[in-house]
């Protein structure tokens, strides 16, 4: 796997040039976006057949709504702390000797994060938080297979399924890894993101050496978050939502095979945590979770965490934790739908999913919107490039906002002949309050 210039992990396929069938064979069948082996519902039949299921969860025994009491861990989580809590547990009974996991790089490999393997439960307090940061698996399953003892695998829905899919492709792997923890997901971003994110902050992003995608701003709600970034010589901080791109609705820097995606809950993993984006809980800037678990013994696990009054538990309904990833429920199905048929219509390829390609179940004006999201998807992507390569980002900035000024049309149904009018009023806005900032 290598980064290309847009951000990007790529495998390199070259030595399949050579290869046997059935080695080509099994690297489709371990591969998430393939098209080829098991999806999310045979993989998840087997795993965990005999309790409810739903379309957008998946299968489920019990949802929570959680957080867990001690404040200093909640604080270092970017939700309800509850993987980290369920993580600690884990080790410290014994169940696991480590656990893999994304993590801070080491500054010599020029990436901010990487997969690692954390043996204490310092290293998985200090590997907390999202990442919204390209990674890959090759290299730390290289090194699990030379490990002794057993691990915990915590994952993007792609990742648990690719992991999945391994194991039972290797047995060896399913014996190494007896649990698979999963983060709801929205979508994964390029190293882009978080560069012009600290570009848009003063800082040179060919210089980053660290970033936290989700600082807790205690007077604001908890999706009201913030951003850090750090080079060698300057540290800066601003709220997510004064940043061009912290709008994860823009689609900016999404990679693209998350287009392809249709699993949000992480439906291969034994237990999936993500955000309580709910009216109650958002108020909370600490953090609160949604959590769906599979397996008797890990809801187990967070019963005992009730009862020692380590863990807030409040049973969830469906319905709930649905609406909670509403937004990321609706870019996977309807969204997903008239991706599918685009790049039917477009003649591309693209592997077979659980929803079926149409245009039908959206309006003219959505389809516009979906259409327009691929397109900031692909341009973010390819003048970020050109923006590094040539040290012009004002150029950059000039593009994006032209495609976020058609966004908000778009999405409020505003006619695009409009646009000149929209623009001089931002312009005019911005130019007052900077006269005023200056005064």
């Amino acid at each position: 796997m290598a980064l290309t210039e847009s951000g990007l992990y790529q495998p390199d396929l070259a030595d399949l040039k050579t290869a046997e069938e059935s080695e080509i064979k099994d690297v489709l069948n371990v591969c998430p976006f393939s098209g080829e082996g098991a999806n999310e519902d045979s993989i998840g039949f087997r795993l965990f057949g005999g309790i409810q299921h739903d379309t957008r969860l998946g299968y489920y025994r019990e949802i929570y709504q959680a957080s867990v009491t001690d404040d200093s861990m909640r604080l270092q989580a970017s939700s309800g702390g509850i993987i980290t809590w369920v993580l600690k547990s884990l080790l410290k009974s014994g169940k696991a000797d480590y656990v893999v996991h994304v993590k801070n790089a080491p500054r010599e490999t020029g990436k901010l994060f990487y997969y690692g393997i954390s043996r204490t439960t310092e290293e998985i307090v200090v590997g907390g938080k999202s990442k919204y940061y390209p990674i890959e698996l090759s290299e730390v399953l290289r090194e699990v297979e030379r490990l002794p003892g057993r691990g915990v695998f915590v994952g993007l829905p792609c990742f648990i399924k690719g992991a999945r899919r391994l194991c039972e492709l290797r047995p060896e792997f399913a014996k190494k890894f007896p649990y698979f923890i999963g983060l709801v997901c929205g979508h994964l971003k390029s190293t882009g993101f978080a560069e012009s994110l600290a570009q848009q902050m003063g800082l040179n992003p060919s210089e980053l050496v660290d970033v936290d995608f989700r600082v807790k701003l205690m007077d604001r709600p908890a999706d009201r978050y913030g951003f850090s970034a750090s080079t060698p010589m300057r540290s800066n901080a601003r709220p997510m939502s004064e940043l061009v791109g912290g709008n994860w609705g823009l689609n900016l820097f999404r990679n693209p095979a998350c287009d392809l995606c249709d699993d949000v809950f992480a439906e291969c993993a034994d237990l999936v945590v993500g955000d309580a984006w709910l009216p109650g809980a958002v108020k909370d800037p600490r953090g609160t979770s949604v959590v769906v678990s599979r397996r008797k013994d890990l809801s187990e696990i967070l019963g005992k965490g009730l009862e020692d009054g380590q863990l807030s538990l409040e049973e969830l309904s469906l319905e709930m934790a649905a609406n909670s990833q509403q937004g990321g429920l609706r870019d996977r199905r309807e969204g997903l739908r008239y991706r599918l048929y685009l790049r039917r219509k477009n003649g591309e390829w693209s592997p077979e999913k659980r929803v079926e390609p149409s245009k039908n179940h959206l309006s003219s004006s959505r389809r516009k919107l979906y259409r327009h999201r691929i397109r900031m998807m692909k341009d973010s992507l390819r003048f970020w490039a050109l923006a590094k390569r040539t040290n012009d980002f004002e150029s950059f900035w000039k593009r994006i906002e032209r495609l976020q000024i058609i966004n908000s049309c778009l999405y409020r149904r505003i006619p695009l002949r409009w646009l000149a009018w929209i623009k001089y009023t931002l312009a005019a806005r911005a130019s007052k309050k900077n006269a005023q900032t200056k005064k």
